[in-house]
């Protein structure tokens, strides 16, 4: 008889569970005779492991509950806010030159490369931690980091030199407070982090001195900040500050013109500005950002718009429209703190480049280079960060606020687009009326904090950022402008025609709708008007800006257009009308004197469309002209809504560039030799 040699170490699932003595074997006896299937355990197999490397799964972990966290608060919280960035495209479709497909064909090119094919090998390796591998199997090398090899041009390394010149340490600061108190509806850097290197690179200015893109942005932020500095004696004077040429035609149009304030630093950072194509950085981004919001301040909009799109170009090779964006060298020594604010950083410089490369190019009419909304990037948010972080960003809601109006401004322009070729009225309602719908319930989904209201005598400044919160409104009236501009038009073409004899288009069935959207669009224009006056009287209006020029023309054009008799429905104005409309041009012709060359612009066209409306409205009484009277006149040929030219009104400054001169005068021919002179 043999030696007994043991109880089994592991007994298969059966025998253990009737506590019997198992064989061993695969399969044992019992299972044999039984005829059943031999399942043994899995034994978990224990190994040691640097504390470093569980450090860094915890990190890991940590962002994805943080992500997981954000995205599930968006949802839940803000389900109606974004409605537009989920909803049916059916309503749009038709006016979209990009389909939605184009954005899954982007990703699945990215998985057909050699490098990702090679890295799904890395992936698959990974797999065998580095720490548990044997020397016979290592693993794929980890190679650069951008996955493949260039070569390098002496370009690369070319960096003109630069004498950089800042202004004094306090005024610089200060000068920082005033960027962060206007700018505030976007993220811009990390403004902590920007501040202590500000006041480092006064302390010890060697150290920056490598750093050519930091002094580029910081040059940058203190430009866009002077243009807010009024009438003081750290202003530079008219006689001081630098002029250049202007014109858009040859040498011999080119008139002298006063440049903006900070123009000398914004030219100081164009010449430090140097990107490497190959090897971008986030720093690049802010910088581009930067560049592109003060050309505005210049109305050089084609500018701006290549700066946007480098922008937005640079975030998507750093992949920050990704759930997993770029990675800097050091963010594995980094802490899981430090990597939650790296994290939301990346996340609202994406925002902030998706809305720089959105609105720039509506207003040249252009399509945006991001044209789809990326669905793996959750809005801005606070959740997660520690309280020590929060002055690192600004208030995310009203980042957040700004992305959907700018995809709502979008969705406005595309349906402007569709229907000014509709000579149908009800059709013209049912497109406008789903913008409609969407801006009414952004206002009214707006944070508590963030409200608004123009019946009351609440001051805005009462609000915290309130500049920003004051672009918010700006933007949002003026997309009830850019809707309702046609009725205006269309009424104005009425009008025309009928006192040529001519029949115009039949409106009474839908007329009680149209009567309230044009009572819509003349509030928004009045309420755009009180708004920036608060600014005027605030010294926080962008004297040298763009945007605020725009606004202001676009309220005083609507009303302006309002004063011809049965544009407006309300009827007659009253003196506040009068001293509201007198106030708001009053700041237009400032903006002008300034030397802003938006501003220029507007207030010559706007001096155009009073003189039509008085010229239209002197001839109220006058009798109609005989309609079988041989004219000459671009109306008769485009007598409905649908078919009048103005495809080319969509974007503001087409809006304002309306030879309304030519039309008075057109206008004047028409009704014959008793029109005044």
């Amino acid at each position: 008889m043999g030696k007994f040699k043991g109880r089994n170490a592991v007994a298969c699932t059966a025998c253990h569970a009737q506590k019997l003595k198992c064989s061993g074997g695969t399969p044992c006896n019992r299972c044999t005779l039984r005829n059943r299937e031999c399942i043994y355990p899995k034994k978990e197999k224990f190994i040691a492991v640097p504390e470093s490397y569980l450090r860094e799964i915890e990190g890991e972990a940590s962002l994805n509950r943080q992500s997981s966290a954000s995205a599930a608060e968006f949802s839940s919280s803000a389900d109606t806010q974004s409605s537009f960035f989920t909803s049916d495209r059916n309503e749009t479709t038709d006016y979209s030159p990009v389909s939605d497909n184009r954005a899954a064909r982007s990703h699945l090119r990215e998985d057909c490369s050699a490098e990702r094919f090679i890295q799904k090998l890395k992936d698959l390796s990974s797999s065998l931690h580095p720490f548990v591998q044997s020397d016979m199997c290592q693993p794929l090398g980890t190679g650069n980091e951008s996955g493949y090899t260039y070569l390098r041009l002496k370009s690369d390394f070319h960096q003109p030199e630069v004498s950089v010149k800042l202004p004094p340490k306090p005024y610089a600061l200060r000068l920082l407070d005033i960027f962060e108190d206007i700018f505030c509806d976007y993220h811009w850097f990390l403004r902590r982090d920007f501040r202590e290197r500000l006041s480092l690179t006064y302390s010890h200015p060697i150290s920056q001195s490598g750093d050519r893109n930091w002094f580029c942005r910081v040059s940058v932020v203190l430009a866009l900040a002077q243009t807010f500095v009024y009438s003081e004696a750290s202003n530079p004077s008219e006689a001081e500050r630098p002029r250049s040429g202007s014109g858009s035609q040859g040498e011999s149009s080119r008139t002298l013109t006063l440049l903006p304030p900070g123009s000398d630093l914004f030219e100081q950072a164009v010449l430090l500005f140097k990107i490497s194509s190959e090897e971008p950085i986030l720093e690049d981004i802010e910088a581009l950002n930067l560049m592109a919001f003060y050309c505005y301040s210049l109305n050089r909009r084609k500018t701006a718009f290549l700066y946007a799109s480098q922008s937005i170009t640079l975030a998507k090779l750093l992949h920050l429209d990704k759930a997993q964006p770029y990675q800097s060298k050091d963010a594995a020594n980094q802490s899981s703190n430090h990597q939650r604010v790296a994290s939301e950083h990346m996340r609202r410089l994406w925002w902030t480049s998706y809305c720089m490369d959105r609105m720039v190019a509506t207003e040249l009419g252009l399509t945006p280079t991001q044209w789809t909304i990326p669905q793996a990037v959750s809005l801005p948010s606070s959740a997660g960060l520690m309280s020590e972080d929060m002055d690192q960003f600004f208030d995310p809601a009203i980042l957040a606020a700004q992305i959907q109006l700018c995809e709502i401004k979008r969705r406005v322009w595309d349906t402007v687009t569709g229907l000014l070729r509709t000579p149908d009225y009800h059709s013209i309602l049912n497109a406008i009326q789903p913008c409609l719908d969407l801006l009414q319930n952004w206002k009214e989904t707006l944070p508590g904090h963030m409200g608004l209201r123009f019946d009351t005598c609440q001051t805005m400044f009462n609000l915290p950022c309130a500049r920003g919160i004051a672009s918010l409104y700006l933007r949002y009236h003026q997309c009830f402008t850019v809707l309702l501009r046609p009725f205006f038009l269309q009424e104005l073409s009425g009008i025309m025609q009928e006192r040529l004899g001519k029949p115009t288009q039949s409106m009474t069935t839908a007329c009680d709708q149209i009567q309230a959207i044009k009572i819509q669009g003349l509030e928004a224009a009045r309420n755009n008007c009180i708004i920036l006056l608060d600014l005027s009287t605030n010294s926080k209006i962008a004297k040298y800006g763009y945007w605020d020029s725009i606004h202001t023309f676009s309220a005083l054009a609507i009303l302006s257009l309002s004063n011809i008799p049965s544009i407006d429905p309300r009827g007659p104005k009253s003196e506040s009308d009068a001293r509201l409309y007198t106030d708001s041009r009053a700041i237009l012709e400032d903006m002008a004197r300034s030397g802003n060359p938006s501003a220029k612009d507007h207030e010559s066209l706007l001096t155009d469309v009073e003189a039509m409306v008085k010229e239209v409205s002197s001839q109220a009484d006058q009798p109609m002209m005989d309609p079988d009277a041989t004219i000459t006149d671009p109306w008769e040929l485009q007598p409905s809504f649908g078919d009048v030219g103005f495809y080319e009104l969509i974007s503001d400054q087409l809006w304002w560039d309306i030879d309304w001169s030519n039309l008075s005068n057109t206008y004047a021919e028409g009704l014959g030799p008793g029109f005044p002179g």
